[in-house]
């Protein structure tokens, strides 16, 4: 609220963000007087300056504002579109540029996909494409969620650990399955989420 100020003979305008007992300090000369309205002696224009409190109320504004910002607080948070992202990001990945192209190429891959635990390389092709294929559409839509993520994840850790042998880099790296293998694990223990075939029938797993 603007108000005029009579000190002495000085008349000066500002706006009252100091209190009276500040400005009317005894032993207080014109110079330190001008200076608790924001003013010098000189007569300058005024530099309008916050009291100390609302300087910190201010800035306590400002930081919230940024941290806000910074969480991204304006967009909705949700577990559930979180989930149903997570599943057919996965699901569709994993169906079409990994297990489609073993179905198509299944008479090719038979007599020599990898067998690390002496099943056949056919019987181990199929079971490949039951995890990749059939519990990738599983897990897509959302129907037995657990169950298929628990398919996915189990052709994912025998990529990992059996045929890349854990390890992440190189010519035979498996990092891509390890990262899928997280993925997988992860909708096993939160399940598919409200947007899922088995919640319009039984509700959200895990709830």
């Amino acid at each position: 609220m603007a108000r005029i100020i009579t000190y002495g003979e000085s008349r000066c305008s500002t706006i009252e963000l100091y209190s009276k007992e500040t400005i009317r300090s005894k032993g207080a000369g014109e110079h330190a007087f001008a200076r608790c309205l924001g003013r010098d002696s000189s007569d300058k224009p005024p530099h309008w300056r916050l009291a100390p409190g609302r300087e910190s109320v201010m800035v306590r504004r400002v930081m919230n504002s940024l941290f806000n910002i910074l969480q991204l607080r304006a967009v909705p948070a949700s577990a559930n579109l979180a989930l149903l992202a997570l599943r057919v990001w996965l699901g569709l990945s994993m169906l079409l540029l990994h297990g489609w192209a073993k179905v198509v190429t299944f008479s090719t891959l038979a007599s020599h996909f990898p067998d690390p635990f002496g099943l056949g390389s056919k019987t181990t092709l199929i079971l490949a494409i039951f995890g990749e294929v059939a519990c990738s559409a599983l897990l897509t839509v959302g129907l037995f969620t657990r169950l298929a993520a628990l398919g996915c994840a189990a052709a994912m850790a025998t990529a990992f650990f059996a045929v890349h042998n854990s390890q992440f880099t190189g010519q035979h790296g498996g990092e891509l399955a390890f990262i899928y293998l997280a993925g997988f694990v992860a909708l096993v223990l939160a399940g598919g989420g409200r947007f899922s075939v088995d919640a319009t029938s039984h509700g959200p797993a895990g709830t």
